[in-house]
C-alpha cells in the first residue's frame, strides 16, 4: 500500500471514529437534537449552503421541536 493510501486510509478510520464518538459517546448526546447535528460540525455549512435556509429561521424552528435547551452543534447547547 502506498503512503497516500494508507494516509487516504487513516483520514477516513480518524473521521469515522470521531463521528461514532459525538453521536454515540460525547457526553452532550443526552440532549436533544438532530443526529446531523451532533454526528459533524458541517451540517450547520449544509442547511445554510445546500437548503438555503437562514440560520436564525433553522434556530427558531429547532425551539419549537425540541424546546428551550437542544444541541445544535457538536458542543453547542442553545
Amino acid at each position: 500500500m502506498s503512503f497516500l493510501g494508507a494516509g487516504i486510509l487513516l483520514w477516513v478510520a480518524t473521521g469515522a471514529v470521531r463521528l461514532l464518538y459525538n453521536v454515540f459517546l460525547h457526553p452532550l448526546r443526552k440532549f436533544p437534537g438532530p443526529v446531523a447535528a451532533r454526528a459533524s460540525g458541517w451540517w450547520k455549512t449544509w442547511v445554510e449552503v445546500v437548503r438555503g435556509e437562514s440560520w436564525v429561521d433553522v434556530l427558531v424552528e429547532l425551539h419549537g421541536k425540541y424546546g428551550m435547551c437542544f444541541q445544535f452543534y457538536r458542543w453547542y447547547l442553545c
